[in-house]
């Protein structure tokens, strides 16, 4: 074989080689790879150089320094795709210009015939010592591969000694060894394994590094091959075999850990994974699917068509449909069955491959999703219950943007505001008037602050202008991705009214109470007044001048307890006759009297509609029109109309066992056109001695002796009034039927009068006396007595007494507790009551009332009189 046909040989060889290698990076594009193709490109060269010298004779010259060139760069290119030394690029830049540079300097110094020494001894010793102080720093002293790489140190002295003596040759070969000796060195450790492709290879990189000093030292020996000698070229094809044999061990041991992580993610999968034909036949299966279907082996899945694994038998066929049209199917979830047929819900994920062989298959994984599915049921279940609950609750319900806009609300929200859902849905809270503006930005503040809100009293009006109070409720909620406010308004206007009707109750009440106090002290002094002004009248002779003192006396303090009255009215506690009474007959007999009171300006329309029968003294009845009638002639000074109106009501009442039974009323309603009120007067219009008169025009008492008269007959009274528009009264009287009115009227029939012995019971001195002086002066016989227990001796000591006239409010012991002592003593004994307290003695337990008459305070003598000599005409019960 010539030796140009061995080079042509080695050319085609090593175009194979690169042709291989660009193939391996086309399909592999790493950066080591890419390193080798460079570096075998340049062997390439290497070997391309002479058959190119050969047909191009001017390209003669630059053949040998085009071949050590490319074995610098192939040295330089292996090294670094395998050291790990130089892996950063910094230090990749730096082993170019102080390794590769250097020696390609040193190459075509050499080529060029220059003889300094020291350049040439300065490159080696440069990149020796970067080379080595880099191995140093990175494997450091205790490293076995620095004194492997270190075995080059000897080497490299006697190169640098050589050189300085001026064989220069020996600086190249230094370098070109250098290269592929380390290249084998750091070749085993780059790949961390010792099999045959990387220990083959490694071997080779130093053989190919051991030929260029051996070479030459065999050339000066003058044995074995030439330098030109194809056996010198061995180690490169070596190094070729191996690294092709590297790269197959490579893909070799990534498809044997793909096929290991296969199989572990296969088997070990908490999913279930299986592996089916297009039919549907199980081909293969993991362990997890097996728990799954409660199946015992792997052949018993097998052997078990997966249309079975279904809950229904169209389950797997609208799978396989999905899978066959789409040729995958995602989050399909179904129902499967178990070997013991429990069923269960699973999320299948399933997609059709194809192999090597065209073959399809169907390639799955299913998870158990029941858990999750009953959390999805539950979930739904009470999200309904929840919405039930929203549309059907009582108390008015929203859900709000953090905006303020209202996103939902239920039935009773829009009762409330009477209104349609569609305009309250997108509107906000301030246009539908809850808030201001700047109050809803201090509510949101608040909200956000604290999450939550209870108890804010809200203001607001219906779509018909009614006024409205409401107590507000609002948390911080999320509702799928997005913050909300839910708010609950319960509604407090009924309770707020039926609140201030309790407390304006309570304060009439206490009013009351101190009225009637004041009112049974005033009369206990008019009774003194009075009756010592009658004794004295009595006294003076007819035509005395002096009789008419007594009769002015006598006259203011008859009018005095007129203003009693009035306030023991308010109170409930001045003693009435009540009595049945028709509304119509008596508010017709009192149109007739209304003109000249009211006054010309003023017309009067009357329209009595109601029949039904009233329990009420007729003195009251009127003084309740006349009060009101008055009211409304002062609030119309030019003039106007004035409307009297009856009719018959039925209403709902709560009776005292908790019941709700319909009540039948007369309700009578006096409306004018006058000025109206304020609210203001309208809360304090039945409050006594409030009047807006201007003094000297009214006492105050007129409306609270109205709304007194009406709570004793167990009514009810309310103003309706406005500025400018009016004022209308309706009072509320409860009809009796006939079996009542048959009994009151009996009870109100006269009894006859007598006479006897009278025993008179009275705290106060000055009023005992001046009665006993005036009985006395009517012939009475009487025993004095100025406490309950000095009235009881008298009577267990006294001789027969035929009448007793006992107060019912004394110090020690009750007018009441004292009837009931003595009646034990004397059961047949006449009672009389002096009080302004008619429920002192109505609401008494266990006193005989037999006989019993009450006079009210102040009376007049002949009042006294008529009564005494009433009870004494009726003879005794026994």
């Amino acid at each position: 074989m010539t030796p140009h046909f061995e080079e042509i040989l080695v050319f085609w060889i090593m175009s194979i080689v690169v042709s291989l290698f660009a193939w391996i990076y086309a399909r592999d594009r790493q950066k080591k790879i890419g390193l080798w193709m460079l570096g075998w490109v340049a062997i390439f060269i290497h070997f391309a150089a002479p058959v190119v010298d050969a047909w191009i004779p001017r390209f003669g010259p630059f053949t040998d320094w085009i071949q050590v060139f490319t074995l610098i760069v192939a040295g330089s290119c292996f090294l670094l795709s395998v050291s790990e030394v130089f892996a950063d690029q910094r230090r990749r830049i730096a082993f170019g210009l102080l390794v590769s540079l250097a020696s390609v300097s040193y190459l075509t110094a050499l080529s060029l015939g220059f003889h300094g020494r020291w350049f040439y001894a300065g490159l080696l010793l440069l990149s020796n010592g970067y080379g080595m102080v880099q191995a140093v720093r990175y494997y450091g002293l205790r490293d076995p591969h620095l004194y492997a790489v270190g075995l080059i140190l000897p080497y490299g002295a006697w190169v640098f000694q050589r050189t300085l003596q001026g064989t220069l040759d020996h600086g190249l070969d230094f370098y070109l060894f250098s290269f592929f000796y380390l290249t084998g060195l750091v070749y085993r450790r780059h790949f961390r394994r010792f099999s045959p492709g990387v220990i083959f290879t490694s071997a080779s990189f130093v053989l190919w590094g051991a030929v260029f000093p051996v070479a030459t030292l065999m050339e000066a020996l003058h044995k074995g091959p030439g330098p030109e000698s194809f056996f010198w070229d061995l180690p490169k094809f070596f190094v070729a075999f191996g690294m092709i044999l590297t790269l197959f061990e490579n893909q070799t041991e990534v498809a044997t850990v793909a096929a290991r992580q296969f199989q572990v993610l296969f088997e070990n999968n908490l999913a279930a994974v299986y592996v089916a034909t297009l039919e549907g036949r199980l081909l293969d299966c993991n362990s997890a699917f097996l728990r799954m279907y409660g199946l015992a082996s792997k052949a018993e899945a097998l052997a078990q068509p997966t249309r079975y694994l279904h809950s229904s038998p169209s389950g797997p066929n609208g799978f396989l449909e999905q899978l066959h049209l789409h040729g995958q199917v995602l989050n399909y979830e179904c129902t499967h069955q178990r070997k013991d047929g429990s069923t269960f819900w699973v999320l299948e994920r399933a997609t059709i491959v194809t192999d090597a062989e065209d073959k399809s298959f169907i390639e799955g994984t299913a998870i158990d999703i029941t858990e999750r599915k009953q959390s999805e049921i539950a979930l739904k279940e009470s999200e309904e219950r929840f919405a039930t609950i929203f549309r059907q609750s009582p108390i008015a319900c929203g859900i709000l943007s953090m905006e303020g806009v209202f996103l939902n609300v239920n039935d009773t929200f829009l009762r409330l505001l009477a209104l349609p859902a569609e305009k309250v849905i997108g509107k906000t809270s301030v246009e539908l008037g809850f808030w201001k503006a700047h109050e809803r930005a201090d509510y949101f503040r608040k909200l956000n602050a604290e999450g939550s809100i209870q108890n804010l009293e809200l203001n607001f009006k219906d779509a018909a202008g009614n006024q409205h109070v409401g107590l507000y409720f609002a948390t911080l909620v999320r509702i799928g991705e997005k913050d909300c406010i839910l708010g609950m308004l319960l509604d407090q206007t009924e309770e707020r009214e039926l609140e201030a009707k309790f407390l304006q109750a309570q304060k009439m009440e206490s009013l009351g109470r101190m009225a009637g106090g004041v009112a049974h002290d005033f009369n206990n002094m008019l009774g003194v007044i009075g009756g010592y002004a009658e004794l004295l009248e009595v006294k003076l002779e007819a035509k005395d001048n002096l009789r008419r003192y007594c009769t002015k006396i006598i006259d203011t303090t008859q009018r005095a307890s007129g203003l009693t009255r009035q306030l023991l009215t308010f109170s409930r506690k001045e003693i009435v006759r009540p009595m049945p009474l028709q509304t119509r007959e008596a508010l017709l007999e009192l149109s007739t009297i209304l003109p000249r009171l009211i006054g010309e300006d003023i017309e009067l329309a009357v329209n009595l509609g109601a029949n039904g029968t009233v329990v009420i003294d007729k003195t009251h009845l009127e003084q309740i029109v006349f009060n009101i009638v008055i009211n409304a002639r002062d609030a119309m000074p030019g003039g106007g109309r004035l409307y009297i109106e009856t009719e018959d009501v039925l209403r709902p009442v709560l009776t005292s066992s908790g019941s709700v039974t319909i009540g039948q009323y007369v309700a009578i309603r006096i409306r004018d056109t006058g000025v109206g009120m304020s609210e203001e007067t309208r809360l304090h219009a039945f409050e006594p001695f409030y009047t807006t008169k201007e003094v000297g025009r009214g006492t105050g008492l007129g409306l609270a002796t109205v709304y007194g008269i009406v709570q004793q007959c167990t009514g009810e009274i309310s103003i309706e009034s406005a500025r400018r528009k009016g004022t209308q009264v309706t009072i509320l009287l409860p009809v009796v039927g006939k079996e009542e009115t048959a009994a009151l009227e009996l009870s109100t029939q006269t009894i006859k009068r007598g006479q006897g012995n009278i025993l008179l019971v009275e705290d106060e001195a000055e009023l005992r006396n001046v009665n006993a002086e005036f009985l006395t002066s009517m012939g009475y016989v009487v025993l004095c007595a100025g406490s309950g227990p000095e009235a009881l001796n008298l009577v267990a000591t006294a001789g027969p007494l035929d009448l007793v006239i006992t107060d019912v409010v004394m110090p020690k012991m009750s007018g009441r507790a004292f009837a009931e002592r003595m009646l034990q003593l004397r059961p047949g004994i006449k009672l009389l009551y002096i009080s302004g307290y008619a429920d002192d003695v109505l609401s008494h337990n266990g006193i005989s009332m037999q006989g019993a008459l009450y006079l009210q305070k102040p009376y007049t003598f002949n009042e006294l009189a008529s009564k005494i000599q009433t009870l004494l005409t009726v003879p005794a019960r026994t």
